[in-house]
């Protein structure tokens, strides 16, 4: 991806609240991931994916094998334009749905500090970047946005949490695409008309200079002592040992 592509993707980070970085992995990649996912799952006794689906926190910590796809140099420029400063991995998690799960998993968004200071930033501060295995598609389960610019102020809630929204917008997302969503963003997920397994996982990043804490923060304190590991994948260690 060349410098001119990854300022298209920051700006529009800025100026919508997402962007999409195509191709982050390739079809073995995408393989294994569902293997991994889909094992989880499994392993767990297939339990029903109605609601949510299945969460999986930390992700990390139930599919270690997943930890080289965290190296993606490609959202990492992104994330390094958008901050201003490299990225740090904060959490870790992974969702796993079918056409069983819940029509509409309901407004949210993930600022999680004090929602005035969303008003009049410069930058984007958080930010949850999801890769998508099999991608969005009506038949597979659709995410919505209501798009914002960096320096807006969060708006309250537009109608009920698992409505229609007045300024919505689908998300394109081809398979194995990852989503870079603003965390003061408000987005959903719809589920999908064909039956299968749907899933995506990822994390949440924030600059390496900003030390703020943040409710879904997760312990990266057992990973960064698997000097091992982490000198096997160094794109991930970078993202976890300062």
């Amino acid at each position: 991806m060349n410098q001119n592509h990854i300022s298209v993707l920051a700006r529009q980070l800025a100026e919508q609240g997402f962007c999409v970085v195509e191709a982050a992995h390739g079809p073995e990649a995408l393989d294994h991931q569902e293997r991994l996912l889909y094992g989880i799952w499994e392993g767990r006794g297939k339990p029903p994916l109605t609601g949510f689906g299945l969460g999986v926190h930390p992700l990390l910590t139930h599919a270690p094998e997943i930890a080289p796809y965290f190296d993606c140099p490609e959202v990492s420029a992104v994330l390094e334009a958008a901050f201003g400063d490299p990225p740090r991995l904060c959490h870790t998690g992974a969702r796993i749905a079918s056409e069983a799960s819940a029509a509409n998993i309901g407004w949210h968004h993930h600022y999680g500090w004090d929602s005035q200071g969303a008003t009049g930033r410069t930058c984007i501060e958080r930010v949850v970047v999801n890769y998508y295995v099999k991608g969005i598609s009506p038949a597979i389960g659709s995410l919505w946005a209501i798009p914002r610019r960096v320096d807006e102020p969060i708006p309250a809630p537009l109608g009920e949490r698992a409505a229609d929204w007045p300024g919505q917008v689908a998300v394109a997302v081809p398979p194995g695409a990852a989503v870079i969503l603003d965390t003061a963003l408000y987005h959903t997920a719809t589920r999908g008309s064909a039956p299968g397994m749907r899933y995506h996982w990822g994390g949440h990043y924030q600059a390496w200079s900003d030390p703020r804490p943040h409710g879904e923060d997760m312990d990266m304190s057992e990973w960064a002592a698997r000097a091992e590991l982490l000198d096997r994948h160094p794109g991930l260690k970078r993202l976890i040992v300062p």
